[in-house]
C-alpha cells in the first residue's frame, strides 16, 4: 500500500505537467502571433508616415511652383473672364453718374473712347444805374440807364480717351451776344456780335487713383486760341465773342466716392497773355476759378448734381496801367440733372443762378454727349 501511494505521488506532478503543457504552448503561440501583428502594424505605420511626409514635401513644392508661375487656364476661360471684366467696366462707364462726372471734368474717358458733346445755352443779365450819355449837339450828361445783356451759346466738345490715364479735349464755341441799353433820355442803344468764340485745346491726366481716404486727382492744362472776334480791334465798340488774346490755363480736380454720392472740387488758374492792339499794349486780367460740387446717383440711368462756381478776374492793363472797373467777381450756383437716353447717349440739363452783380442773372444749359468706341 505504501508503495502504491508513493507511486501515485510521483506520477501526479507528471500528469499535471502533461496536462498544462498544451495550454502553455497555445498561449505562447498566441503571444508570438500578437507580437508579430504588432510588429506588422508598426511597420505599416512607418510606411504610411514616410508616404505622408513625401506627399507633404510634394505639396509644398507644388505650392511654391504655383506661386512662382501663373495659374494655367484654358484660352476659353481667360477670354470669358476678360470679356466679363470689360463688360462690367463698360457698364459702370455708361452710367449717368460716371457720364456726368466726365461732363463736369472730374473723370476721364476710358482708353480710346471718343465722345462728342454738343451743347446749347442761354444767359441773361440786367443792371440799372447811372451812366454817361451823349445828347444831340455832342453834349454829354449823366443819366440813368438800364442795360440788358443776352447771350446764346452753342459749343461742341470733342473728347478722346488716351493711354496712361489721359484725355485730349477740343472745345469750339459759337456765340451770339446782344447788349441793349435804355437811357433815361429815351434813347435805345443796341450792340451785338456773333461768330466763333475762342477755341480751347486741353490735355488731362489722372495721376492719383482713389483708395481708402485718398481721392482721385487729375490735372488739366489748357491752351486758348484767340479765334473769336477781338474786343480791342479798332472798329469794335467793346462787344466781342472772344477774349482777344491767347490764354494758358491749369486745373486740379479732386473727387471722392461716398456711394451713391460723389463730391468733387476744381481749382484753376488762367493766365491771359499781353498783346499789342490798336488801343495799345493790352494785358487782360488773369482769372482764378474754384468749383465745389456733388453728383448723386438716383439710379444707374439718372443722377442729380449741384455745384458752386466762383471766378475772380483781375483788372485789365492798358500800356501798363490798370483800368478801374475791369475786375470782376462772378459766382454761380448750378443745379442739374442727367439721364441716360441710350447705351451711348446722355442728356445733361442744368440751371445756373447768379449770386453777384458781375454774374448773369440766370443761365440755362443743355448738353447731349454721345460716346463712340474706337
Amino acid at each position: 500500500m505504501r508503495a502504491m501511494l508513493s507511486g501515485l505521488l510521483i506520477l501526479a506532478p507528471t500528469v499535471a505537467l502533461a496536462t498544462e503543457t498544451p495550454e502553455r504552448d497555445e498561449l505562447m503561440r498566441e503571444l508570438r502571433a500578437r507580437d508579430q501583428a504588432i510588429a506588422d502594424l508598426a511597420a505599416r505605420l512607418r510606411t504610411l508616415e514616410d508616404q505622408l511626409h513625401t506627399l507633404q514635401q510634394a505639396g509644398q513644392q507644388a505650392g511654391q511652383e504655383a506661386r512662382e508661375l501663373p495659374k494655367p487656364q484654358s484660352a476659353t476661360a481667360t477670354t470669358t473672364a476678360d470679356r466679363a471684366s470689360k463688360a462690367a467696366a463698360e457698364d459702370i462707364a455708361a452710367q449717368a453718374l460716371s457720364r456726368t462726372l466726365v461732363e463736369r471734368g472730374a473723370l476721364l474717358l476710358p482708353e480710346w473712347a471718343l465722345e462728342v458733346s454738343p451743347s446749347v445755352g442761354y444767359s441773361h443779365n440786367q443792371t440799372e444805374g447811372l451812366g454817361l450819355a451823349t445828347l444831340g449837339g455832342g453834349f454829354t450828361t449823366v443819366t440813368t440807364q438800364r442795360l440788358r445783356q443776352d447771350e446764346a451759346l452753342a459749343e461742341v466738345d470733342v473728347r478722346l480717351g488716351l493711354p496712361w490715364d489721359s484725355q485730349a479735349t477740343v472745345r469750339t464755341p459759337f456765340s451770339y451776344v446782344r447788349n441793349a441799353a435804355v437811357l433815361g433820355t429815351g434813347d435805345n442803344l443796341v450792340t451785338q456780335d456773333r461768330g466763333v468764340g475762342d477755341v480751347e485745346l486741353e490735355i488731362s491726366h489722372q495721376f492719383v487713383h482713389e483708395a481708402a481716404w485718398r481721392p482721385d486727382l487729375l490735372a488739366a492744362f489748357t491752351w486758348r486760341l484767340p479765334t473769336g472776334s477781338d474786343p480791342y480791334r479798332s472798329d469794335s465798340n467793346g462787344l466781342a465773342t472772344g477774349q482777344g488774346v491767347p490764354g494758358l490755363g491749369a486745373r486740379l480736380t479732386a473727387s471722392k466716392s461716398l456711394d451713391p454720392l460723389v463730391i468733387f472740387a476744381n481749382l484753376g488758374y488762367t493766365a491771359n497773355l499781353a498783346e499789342d492792339k490798336a488801343a495799345g499794349h493790352v494785358k487782360p486780367g488773369d482769372a482764378i476759378e474754384a468749383e465745389l460740387g456733388a453728383v448723386l446717383a438716383i439710379s444707374p440711368e439718372a443722377s442729380l448734381n449741384l455745384s458752386l462756381v466762383q471766378r475772380f478776374t483781375g483788372k485789365t492793363q492798358l500800356n501798363g496801367t490798370s483800368l478801374s472797373g475791369t475786375d470782376r467777381v462772378e459766382s454761380v450756383l448750378r443745379v442739374g440733372a442727367s439721364a441716360v437716353l441710350g447705351r451711348n447717349t446722355l442728356l445733361d440739363f442744368s440751371i445756373g443762378i447768379g449770386l453777384t452783380g458781375d454774374s448773369p442773372d440766370y443761365q440755362v444749359m443743355l448738353a447731349l454727349p454721345v460716346r463712340f468706341a474706337l
